[in-house]
């Protein structure tokens, strides 16, 4: 009997007419689906892309940044006498620099590239978006390093400057270089041991070369500097045009 009626009403059902549509509310609902359509958002430029990105960032990063500039500032302004404080500058940019790559090497570790996926914007583009992140953070850094260094010696603001550039660039040229050539879990720490030797090459040479950070040597750091940025420019675009290739090694 239960099924007989089941039966009838779904008969009914199928057999009577719908309801006819309220015009006022079919107007009503257009106009909703236009203002939705005109209030989306438009497509989403590099720079705002890059400035999204910024919240997937370590927080660690800004931290240790933080952390650095503050015992840099304590060494050079209460422990260091005036005459070293861009012996100091040498030391510290590589450690610097080894900072903002640990934010690179993290997608070698991790393979976080393969979560950008869904986006409209290519593998060459995220990776650029993070390395502009983490060398404008390495720029700010390195910035108030100079500036509390200046106020503390005698050196001109030229030299602290070349000082500060050659070992960033060097840190930096061969850490894209190890990136590029090692892509397994031990990558951060390949670049951590190259940055920490190249700060304690900087912090032996102070003391047992001081020839070399004399006005006399500067055109011998300036042809440094020249071939570390090139190195550093061959190595970016190496990795910009490798980065597509990051795909095959995700498990």
């Amino acid at each position: 009997m239960r099924q007989v009626r089941t039966q009838e009403l779904r008969e009914l059902y199928h057999t009577a007419p719908p309801p006819p549509p309220d015009a006022s509310k079919k107007a009503q609902l257009m106009e909703r689906a236009k203002q939705k359509h005109l209030t989306l958002p438009t497509e989403t430029s590099m720079l705002q892309f890059i400035k999204s990105q910024i919240r997937f960032v370590n927080k660690s990063l800004f931290a240790c940044q933080f952390l650095l500039l503050c015992l840099y500032g304590l060494f050079t302004t209460m422990i260091l006498k005036d005459s070293d404080g861009f012996l100091l500058l040498v030391v510290a940019a590589p450690l610097a620099v080894l900072l903002g790559n640990g934010e690179l090497s993290r997608s070698f570790r991790y393979h976080m590239t393969e979560l950008e996926l869904p986006s409209r914007f290519s593998l060459p583009q995220i990776f650029m978006a993070r390395f502009v992140i983490a060398a404008v953070v390495d720029t700010l850094s390195l910035t108030c390093m100079l500036i509390m260094t200046a106020m503390k010696t005698y050196f001109t603001f030229g030299a602290l400057i070349l000082y500060g550039l050659v070992p960033s660039f060097l840190a930096a040229s061969g850490s894209l270089f190890l990136l590029n050539r090692s892509r397994n879990a031990n990558t951060h720490y390949y670049v951590t041991a190259y940055c920490v030797g190249l700060s304690a090459f900087g912090l032996v040479s102070v003391s047992t070369i001081p020839d070399w950070y004399d006005s006399a040597a500067i055109t011998v750091w300036m042809l440094i500097l020249a071939i570390s940025i090139g190195v550093f420019a061959l190595e970016l675009w190496k990795l910009f045009k490798d980065s597509a290739k990051r795909l095959e090694c995700v498990p």
